[in-house]
């Protein structure tokens, strides 16, 4: 009998364990994806320790799972779970039916929960309690051969701008801002351009641009212009990145991308292995 038992500090070894274990079958699938310390998820857990939308359960005694919320918006994130159970996807309903309780108790209607790409049974589980795809979370392997193609138009380069030139692309910001609006993505997008970008150029004029984290090895945001599309135009600029990335000893790169928009995703996954999902569900 499953037996439902808050989530304290006296659980996070228990749960770190788990969270990890998750991560590490996902590796092992994933060509590019970096090994993580124990330490890291462990970090990710402890300000989750008493959170009213964390828990875990328990079966004979034993840990057999645990999700972790958010404690503002009840947000489960990618080593906010785990499990030890063979019958993940009935675990998983049990624990959904109980954060769903505390969410919509508390006035929470709009519930999110990223999830492994070859974790089948939770994926399964929400799926069957309402969920859907909203985002994807994917992975290039630099290790792998990448080169910044010639492009045929010599009048096309590519550029990097500082915090000056922000303000230049605002024009394509806001393109980019009605083209997630429209169908079939109807994503309201208010995110400022950071300070890292690229911009592709032709005769002067811009056409598209990639904004991009060397931090975190990370593309955030991308566009191009749709009259320029199906040149292979875009793809200088994602190469540009992946060779900056390499010649720094990088080993992957990382975009996180909406599945409900099919042009960039069918882009996205040329270059790109989806690695997790963020699923959503409003009440």
């Amino acid at each position: 009998m499953a037996v439902i038992k808050p989530f304290t500090k006296d659980q996070i070894r228990s749960a770190t364990s788990l969270a990890h274990q998750s991560y590490l079958k996902e590796l092992e699938k994933i060509c590019g994806m970096r090994e993580i310390a124990h330490s890291v998820v462990h970090e990710v857990l402890v300000p989750l320790i008493d959170s009213p939308y964390a828990f875990c359960v328990y079966e004979d005694g034993h840990m057999a799972g645990f999700i972790a919320g958010d404690p503002h918006t009840g947000k489960v994130s990618l080593f906010g779970h785990g499990y030890n159970d063979e019958n993940a996807y009935k675990l998983y309903n049990i624990m959904y039916t109980e954060l769903a309780e505390r969410l919509v108790g508390s006035g929470l209607r709009e519930h999110a929960v990223t999830v492994y790409r070859h974790d089948a049974g939770p994926i399964e589980a929400f799926f069957h309690n309402g969920f859907g795809m909203s985002k994807v979370h994917a992975i290039a392997d630099l290790d792998s051969t990448y080169a910044a193609h010639p492009i045929g138009n010599r009048s096309v380069i590519v550029e990097a701008l500082d915090t000056s030139g922000i303000e230049r692309l605002q024009p394509l910001k806001k393109a980019f801002d009605e083209h997630l609006a429209n169908s079939p993505a109807f994503v309201v997008s208010d995110s400022p351009l950071t300070a890292n970008l690229l911009v592709l150029v032709d005769e002067g004029i811009d056409i598209g641009f990639l904004e991009w984290s060397p931090k975190r090895s990370e593309i955030i945001s991308a566009y191009l212009k749709p009259e320029w599309r199906g040149r292979g135009l875009f793809n200088h600029l994602l190469f540009t990145v992946f060779n900056i990335l390499k010649s720094k000893g990088e080993h992957c790169c990382s975009v996180t991308f909406d599945s409900m928009n099919p042009s960039s995703s069918a882009y996205w996954l040329k270059y790109f292995q989806p690695y997790a999902y963020e699923l959503k569900r409003k009440i």
